[in-house]
């Protein structure tokens, strides 16, 4: 679900103790090689490992909402472990897409969607697409083209034409790296007690009216854009592709399943570069050489755990893969 003073690295070390962030680089560290040994490293082990492109980590909510507003985000990732549930956002996904994953609460872990083809496919019966807009992406198989498909055309519309398309286009090998991307309600529809009268978020709460709700003043911020923002959606090693934000602002991620990788190139030279040589392309294994040498340039690359949130900036170039493979991080990944 997308949506920073740079100085801010959090609360100095307690006494007797290790500084906060070298504590929480040192266990995410350790999380990476566990989780992407499992996942037979989708993205370089050297990358992915480097030490000066981890992410900033903050660990409360009053961290959390000082990087929200007073942060830089350019040039970083900002990853808060445990953030849906400490903000309180962990259980506002729609309940009719929380359905089709099969993430409600209680549910049976092997009735989990493990792709948003199966999630279109739960969805289609209900009706429900009619209802919903987005983009439906694939990639083939043979990866003798870096870049995606898109189902029904490259537009925001109608899931319920979109499912119709990759039921024709997509083939069956590659209905597993299916990607919903930018899913938002059809039309607008109307709030109770939110900060809009009407938007089209599929959330029943969206993080700025929780930001507003804890006691910051969301209208004296510029600009952010809940009203139509998106909910994306995609099994193991589906991915967005590399891209810039064509609005100049930053992104407030929300990981409710699954992991996410995100890479980000630093702003200026790094940006226009991996633009001119990889824009559009998909970062998803088998990795061509090119593709490899464009992540050794990344200025940062981040592991995005279940239940967490992430910020960094849209005018970063930047590119995701989803990871999933265990009861513990499932196939499927909303964020």
């Amino acid at each position: 679900v997308v949506q920073r003073d740079a100085v801010a690295l959090g609360p100095p070390p307690a006494e007797g103790g290790r500084h906060p962030q070298r504590a929480a680089a040192a266990a995410y560290a350790e999380q990476v090689e566990h989780v992407m040994s499992a996942a037979e490293w989708p993205w370089p082990k050297h990358v992915l490992t480097d030490p000066k492109k981890q992410p900033r980590f903050v660990e409360s909510v009053e961290e959390f909402l000082h990087a929200l507003q007073y942060g830089c985000h350019m040039d970083e990732v900002i990853v808060f472990p445990g953030g849906l549930s400490a903000m309180g956002q962990q259980d506002v996904l729609d309940p009719h897409i929380r359905a089709a994953l099969g993430t409600e609460t209680g549910a049976d872990k092997a009735m989990r969607a493990q792709s948003a083809y199966e999630v279109l496919e739960r969805l289609a019966p209900t009706g429900h697409l009619d209802k919903l807009k987005g983009k439906v992406m694939f990639h083939l198989p043979d990866r003798t083209d870096q870049k995606g498909k898109s189902a029904g055309g490259g537009g925001n519309t109608c899931l319920a034409g979109k499912w119709q398309a990759v039921q024709e286009d997509c083939p069956e090998a590659s209905r597993s790296n299916v990607y919903l991307a930018e899913v938002r309600q059809l039309r607008p529809q109307p709030t109770e007690g939110g900060l809009r009268r009407t938007r089209k978020s599929t959330l029943s709460r969206t993080m700025r009216e929780r930001v507003h709700e804890l006691g910051t003043d969301v209208h004296k911020m510029l600009f952010w854009d809940d009203y139509s923002e998106g909910v994306f959606v995609g099994g193991h090693n589906s991915a967005y592709d590399l891209h810039v934000d064509c609005i100049p602002s930053s992104n407030v991620g929300s990981v409710f399943s699954g992991h996410k990788l995100l890479a980000i190139w630093s702003h200026g030279s790094s940006t226009r570069r991996v633009m001119r040589e990889h824009k559009r392309e998909l970062f998803v294994p088998p990795l061509v050489p090119s593709q490899i040498e464009a992540l050794e340039e990344a200025c940062c690359v981040a592991m995005a755990p279940p239940g967490s949130i992430y910020m960094f900036s849209g005018t970063n170039a930047h590119t995701v893969c989803n990871v999933g493979f265990t009861p513990a991080a499932p196939p499927s990944a909303a964020s």
